[in-house]
């Protein structure tokens, strides 16, 4: 399943918490919480009004004061468990 940001918004009430964050020269890596509720089309799986969490860390690359590149990594098969796109 591809899935771009986007869809993330259209498919979820969710927000952010930035739970720490270490810069090295033009780099930084944050450490995140995420929560939201599952209220619109995802990829394909219907809304189930679950609530649904993970956690992700995101390094940044940094030029003349703003972000050039970024890498994400997240626990999606997390939030697929929770809203029942996957079972164990």
């Amino acid at each position: 399943m591809i899935v771009s940001t986007s869809c993330y918004r259209a498919a979820f009430d969710f927000e952010f918490t930035v739970d720490s964050a270490l810069a090295d020269g033009d780099e930084v890596a944050v450490r995140w919480s995420w929560v939201g509720r599952h209220i619109g089309d995802f990829g394909g799986i219907p809304p189930t009004n679950e609530n649904v969490s993970f956690t992700g860390i995101t390094n940044f690359h940094f030029r003349d004061g703003k972000i050039v590149e970024g890498w994400w990594n997240w626990d999606n098969l997390a939030m697929l468990r929770q809203v029942g796109a996957i079972t164990p």
